[in-house]
């Protein structure tokens, strides 16, 4: 089975002329469909040039109390905070063809669309959470 190195695997924001695309191909393999709400991201993942996987990002639920306790925020810091938030409304693998093979493809994925698309956060040593390269560590 033929495997692609990270140099192979792009992820980024779509362009403007890739938003029907986008869309069709979400509406036509995506039992939820297309619409995404809120504030939205699409993102496209290449590998050598071809899409493999369609990622659409939206505007962070209001309330989550796991987040909230994990983070340590109150109401006056969920308020300022929120908008540095995202929450992964889509993501679509395409089929690959027979004896192709990703290895870790979600895994990379996910890590590469984060640091593509979100941004530091202040850190919060009283949780122990501090920003790595765009992401939240935990200590």
């Amino acid at each position: 089975m033929a495997s692609i190195a990270d140099r192979d695997l792009v992820v980024r924001p779509i362009l403007a002329e890739e938003r029907k695309r986008f869309d069709e191909t979400l509406e036509a393999n995506h039992w939820l469909g297309a619409r995404l709400v809120g504030e939205t991201m699409r993102h496209v993942a290449l590998v050598n040039g071809e899409w493999a996987a369609l990622i659409g990002f939206g505007s962070a639920a209001l309330c989550v109390r796991s987040r909230e306790e994990l983070l340590c925020w109150s109401d006056s810091q969920r308020h300022r905070r929120l908008r540095f938030i995202t929450n992964n409304q889509r993501t679509l693998w395409r089929p690959w063809p027979q004896g192709r093979r990703i290895p870790h493809l979600s895994w990379r994925l996910s890590w590469l669309s984060r640091a593509a698309s979100i941004p530091v956060v202040e850190p919060h040593a009283d949780c122990g959470i501090t920003p790595l390269g765009g992401t939240l560590a935990l200590r």
